[in-house]
């Protein structure tokens, strides 16, 4: 009985997670969905059952760190990743602060900045690579 019912049972996990991936959209219960999936299609083929979990476990531990490479390759840009749109925005120095930050005018008011590179040249035109808090990280 229990041989019998083992394939229907992986195919029920894997609707459920497949379903709960769809409400999350990461990418990780799809790769679980599909190792349960994986696990169904050993059980109905007539594998025994450390062979459908240790397959289970394997497509499911792959599946996990492909999706993790791809996620974090995906944001290892900050300015790519960003939805700020600050960032490519011209700014104009006004002057160094005596622990290397800089003061630049953006917007009509003055902003604490800090330069991206050590070889970033206040008299050449500034942009806005990037924003840690309040303090404007500028380039040329």
């Amino acid at each position: 009985m229990f041989r019998e019912t083992l394939p229907i049972a992986w195919i029920a996990v894997t609707v459920i997670l497949i379903g709960a991936e769809m409400l999350t959209g990461t990418f990780y219960l799809l790769v679980l969905g599909i190792s349960a999936a994986a696990g169904g299609i050993a059980a109905w083929l007539g594998a025994p059952f450390s062979f459908q979990l240790g397959l289970a476990v394997t497509v499911g531990l792959v599946g996990a760190v492909l999706v993790w490479r791809w996620h974090r390759h995906k944001t290892t840009d900050s300015r790519l990743s960003s939805n700020n749109l600050d960032i490519g925005q011209p700014v104009s120095w006004k002057q160094s602060n005596p622990d290397g930050s800089w003061q630049v005018m953006y917007r009509g008011a003055v902003w604490q900045a800090e330069p991206a590179k050590a070889m970033t040249d206040p008299d050449k035109p500034l942009f806005i690579v990037d924003m840690q808090g309040n303090t404007l990280i500028v380039d040329n």
